[in-house]
């Protein structure tokens, strides 16, 4: 029954953390500590499983990936946005979501056959029937889940994803090794799931009633729907290309494709992940003061351009030499598929730094322009160039990203024009400072290897062809950056 007058609002649990910057930081060390098992347990699984194990993987989620859109209706951000404790309306949320998980999980039962069909193989069935599953653990995890990313208990945060990634990990390796195939992805993602779903719960202190009111709701409807249609566009983009191609490269190229985009996508989803799940609570509080919200998005892509950025440009650069020294030879032609890729990437994560902004400020139709200009341009221009092989495929990909980024960016903040300068500088310099470092590192290594004598181990001399990178990168960053690497913590 809906409580008449004031709503019960959903209180903030006592294990929240009094310093913003004291709970980023256990969030980043959780991710680094899950990341660091992550690394090992993803090129331990690898060395065990065949290309085409991770090509079924991705193929048996090409139709279905679109019902998590669906299950998410975009409330997780909207309860991070509206800072929301009505405690009435989050079970009404809980039980939309429940339903619609419920629903589209039927609904990929009955796709799974499609799937088969239309990429010719019956395998496909009862693995996407399976993913039904994780579709229905994610739809019920997205309102606790959300509840700690708005109250900024990024500890919590932390563990829990660092939990789910340790267990998910360890199952993975172990039926990796008794032989279980592409099961053993789909099994290590239903455990993550499942665990995040129990920690969100025992973290959040959220105990759910199955409650639905349509005046609850509505007035968040709107704003769910554009981040839904955001994130539907996303998932268009990104789906259509294993649809696309998928009859025209085998299922061992796919998995190729399938695991350089997982690697490549590493750093997303550890490091700038963090940073957006910290940056939205803070942006969204800072609702009444937009030359504020507007520094924050400024410190936040500085961050990405100096720090970030340069990660990605290094896989590009040392990528191949690097995997060839962790994985097996059977690998060998995802190596240059994986940094080109790192390429594309790199684009999508500041996309989405500035998509947390403009939610943040409650205007996500900005960031729809750039969705739907990628989920136009990206499938149609993968359609007709479907002849070329997949390392020209990824180099277009690439291409396409940063045209419509740069155009989208500076449509964007064409008002803001000392905001632009500044960014497509500091992006310009990182650029530069990289292509010198790579430039020095060509005519250095002859000299590095005739040092370390005749037959250096491989792994020897990546060690040091990085390690001369990072020396001139942190020069550069200690003359350029420092005062406001220093003033992070103040920020």
């Amino acid at each position: 029954m809906i409580l008449e007058g004031k709503r019960q609002q959903v209180e903030l649990s006592p294990l929240a953390s009094p310093s913003v910057f004291v709970g980023a930081g256990w969030l980043a060390a959780c991710k680094l500590g899950s990341q660091a098992f992550s690394w090992i347990g993803t090129f331990y699984v690898a060395s065990h499983l065949l290309p085409s194990d991770y090509g079924l993987s991705n193929l048996s989620t090409a139709f279905t990936e679109f019902a998590v859109i669906l299950t998410n209706l975009g409330i997780g951000t909207t309860l991070v946005q509206r800072q929301e404790v009505d405690k009435d309306k989050a079970d009404a949320l809980f039980t939309a979501t429940v339903g619609l998980g419920l629903l589209l999980a039927l609904t990929a039962f009955a796709l799974s056959y499609f799937g088969a069909w239309y990429f010719k193989n019956p395998n496909l069935v009862a693995l996407t029937q399976f993913t039904a599953l994780i579709y229905i653990l994610s739809s019920l995890t997205i309102v606790p889940y959300n509840f700690l990313n708005r109250d900024m208990r990024f500890k919590e945060r932390g563990l829990l994803d660092m939990y789910s990634v340790i267990a998910s990990i360890s199952l993975q390796m172990a039926l990796a090794f008794m032989g279980f195939g592409v099961w053993t992805l789909l099994w290590g993602s239903a455990v993550r799931f499942f665990v995040r779903l129990a920690l969100a719960f025992l973290y959040s202190g959220y105990r759910p009633r199955l409650l639905f009111s349509w005046l609850l709701l509505k007035d968040d409807i709107g704003f769910s729907a554009q981040l839904t249609l955001n994130w539907f566009l996303f998932i268009l983009k990104e789906r259509s290309i294993p649809i696309i191609i998928g009859r025209a490269f085998s299922v061992s190229q796919l998995g190729l494709l399938g695991f350089a985009g997982s690697l490549s996508g590493i750093p997303n989803l550890k490091i700038v992940q963090l940073l957006r799940e910290v940056l939205l609570p803070l942006l969204a509080k800072r609702s009444h003061n937009p030359a504020a919200q507007l520094s924050g998005l400024g410190t936040a892509l500085k961050v990405m351009v100096v720090l970030v950025l340069p990660l990605y440009l290094c896989g590009w650069y040392y990528g191949e030499a690097t995997l060839a020294c962790i994985l097996p030879e059977k690998w060998a032609p995802m190596f240059p598929l994986f940094e080109v890729l790192c390429l594309v990437q790199m684009w999508n994560v500041l996309a989405s730094i500035v998509s947390i902004y403009n939610t943040a400020q409650g205007k996500p139709s900005r960031s729809t322009w750039f969705e739907l200009a990628m989920a136009i341009i990206v499938p149609s221009a993968t359609f007709a160039f479907r002849s070329m092989n997949l390392f020209n495929l990824a180099h277009l990909w690439s291409a396409l990203g940063a045209s419509v980024f740069v155009a989208w960016f500076a449509w964007q903040f064409r008002s803001e024009r000392i905001f632009l300068r500044r960014f497509l500088g500091q992006l310009l310099s990182m650029v530069l400072i990289c292509a010198a470092l790579f430039c020095v590192d060509k005519m250095v290594a002859p000299f590095a290897t005739a040092a370390m004598g005749r037959t250096p181990a491989a792994w020897a001399t990546v060690i040091s062809r990085i390690a001369l990178f990072l020396s001139g990168y942190g020069l550069y960053l200690r003359l350029a950056h420092w005062d406001f690497l220093r003033g992070l913590r103040k920020k």
